[in-house]
């Protein structure tokens, strides 16, 4: 009869052996867990967590899987963005004086900001001289002192256009400014 109690105890002194590995790996497996956390500055928090990794979920050993992949935002397809530029003149201290404005998405817009921008220098007089989308406006002054402007789908374009113009009058002038107002691809 005490060969089967002695056999009870032995078996009772391997389950509870058994009970306390399970625990010790389990203490071993959230310590690794937490070390893991800390090291890599909270981003663990991202996974997704439960204890047990097999069909009975029962062996203590932690199971993450990866955080869910961030979607991927669609690059906007790059377009022409119209541009705009506006020069406007007025009776200066000295004379005709000119200023003008680029890159501005719409006419209308440039227009007012040159008007104002003329007006806050106060000069007497101020008007819009030209505008246009898309191009480019060439200021020059003729020999007779005498502002001029010609515009044209690019900067070269629009220069020499005032140049042939004042060649064509009898001219001879000298390019002070080019604004750009060309159309941006964005």
């Amino acid at each position: 009869m005490i060969g089967i109690w002695q056999h009870a105890a032995d078996g009772w002194d391997r389950l509870k052996n058994r009970l306390v590995a399970h625990r010790y790996v389990a203490g071993i497996g959230v310590a690794a867990l937490a070390l893991a956390a800390a090291t890599l500055g909270g981003s663990a928090a991202l996974a997704q967590c439960r204890q047990g990794s097999g069909p009975d979920h029962g062996d203590g050993i932690p199971y993450c899987s990866a955080p869910p992949a961030a979607p991927v935002q669609p690059a906007q397809p790059r377009q022409w963005q119209d541009g705009a530029t506006a020069v406007a003149w007025g009776d200066g201290p000295e004379g005709d004086v000119f200023i003008g404005v680029e890159h501005y998405l719409d006419e209308g817009m440039a227009r007012d900001a040159a008007l104002q921008k003329c007006q806050a220098k106060g000069w007497a007089n101020c008007s819009i001289a030209l505008s246009i989308t898309n191009g480019a406006i060439a200021i020059g002054i003729d020999s007779h002192k005498r502002l001029r402007a010609r515009t044209d789908l690019s900067p070269a374009q629009a220069r020499q256009s005032l140049l042939a113009k004042c060649r064509a009058d009898g001219e001879t002038c000298k390019v002070l400014k080019v604004f750009d107002g060309r159309a941006t691809y964005e």
